[in-house]
């Protein structure tokens, strides 16, 4: 179509904003409650909408902690994330906290790994989650001989995100969580008990748990971190152009996506425009 010999004509530019939150996938979590052992397995469930896989292992042996030598789901290598060792008493204590982006979906085999065979209580809980898109520092504690109480505070939460904690009590089969946590999954042998618990990022990342024993030289071992919400992103889409004088065509358009992380602070948002002198179907000027 034909316009005047003067023209200004602005297109508004307009922006969708989705926020992103962590989510643990609860209904698929699973837990495995195994004795001294070198390898174990367990069938977990990844949904089509996970995105991340966390894996918490805990276990006793009596030549001080041990950690496990590899943790895969479906064949590939989860990245480790935190560990506590309890370090005195007749066993010792040892947790710690898996992380796998992107796994696979459907039912696959875990398989944690011990280069040394544990010698007590082992347990291996694994919980699908979504909406990660990066861990924060990682706390840890640990206590021989004081109270079968174990805590842990993490740090760096804001809203989306979610704090995970774990504990391993070698003298607490009935364990309670804290006020403002929330209990994923656990398991017990014996007098021994694992828990994974969550808090939101908004709160405070302090987890606590009260055990039931009575020993006189409990043990326990204790980790937590801040799973990052993975953002949000931000659509700008529309026509921008810029004012001309015949005679001449024109053509402009500015489009950007960009992945954002939003947190309680202001946001400021740039866009890049492009402005191209030269054919437009839509418009001309003579």
């Amino acid at each position: 179509m034909k316009i005047g010999q003067y023209f200004l004509l602005v297109a508004a530019l307009a922006a969708q904003i989705a926020y992103g939150a962590v989510s643990l996938d609860t209904t698929n979590a699973a837990a495995t409650n195994a004795g001294a052992s070198t390898s174990v397995s367990e069938n977990v469930v990844v949904a089509g909408g996970d995105t991340g896989l966390l894996v918490f292992e805990s276990n006793n042996t009596t030549a001080g902690g041990n950690l496990p030598s590899s943790v895969k789901y479906n064949g590939v290598s989860a990245t480790y994330v935190s560990g506590s060792q309890s370090t005195d008493g007749a066993g010792h204590d040892s947790c710690s906290i898996w992380y796998l982006a992107a796994p696979s979906t459907g039912t696959n085999s875990l398989v944690v790994t011990y280069s040394t065979s544990t010698s007590g209580a082992t347990f291996v809980i694994a919980v699908p989650a979504s909406g990660i898109g990066s861990l924060g520092t990682p706390a840890t504690a640990n206590a021989q001989g004081t109270n079968n109480n174990p805590a842990v505070t993490a740090t760096g939460g804001v809203s989306g995100d979610v704090y995970v904690g774990m504990s391993y009590n070698q003298d607490s089969a009935q364990t309670t969580s804290g006020a403002n946590q929330t209990n994923v999954k656990n398991a017990a042998n014996g007098n021994v008990s694992s828990y994974v618990d969550q808090i939101p990022g908004v709160d405070t990342g302090a987890f606590s748990w009260t055990g039931s024993g009575t020993s006189a030289n409990p043990y326990w071992a204790a980790s937590a971190v801040v799973l990052k919400a993975g953002g949000a992103s931000v659509n700008h889409s529309g026509m921008f152009f810029g004012a001309n004088i015949l005679p001449c065509r024109f053509s402009g358009i500015a489009i950007a996506t960009i992945p954002l992380r939003l947190a309680d602070t202001n946001l400021l948002v740039g866009v890049r425009a492009h402005h191209e002198v030269g054919a437009c179907p839509l418009f001309s000027a003579s």
